[in-house]
């Protein structure tokens, strides 16, 4: 995959598993997460990691509106 693998929580700490978002992760970025239902969630903190950390990056996320317009 292309991108920078970080792993995702929720604001209340459940482990939502990893994502693949495109460098530099930023706070305010939205992401996809999962397969089935689009799922769009808003990165509201991070928290990096080095870059020959074996651990991803991670990022708490919050719930994205979807805006059509």
């Amino acid at each position: 995959m292309v991108g920078v693998a970080v792993r995702v929580h929720s604001r209340t700490g459940d482990d939502l598993g990893l994502c693949h978002l495109p460098p530099p992760v930023e706070i305010g970025d939205v992401l996809e997460l999962g397969h089935g239902p689009i799922l769009l969630l808003r990165v509201v903190d991070l928290v990096e990691t080095g870059p020959h950390s074996p651990l991803a990056p991670l990022v708490k996320v919050s719930p994205a509106p979807m805006v059509v317009r």
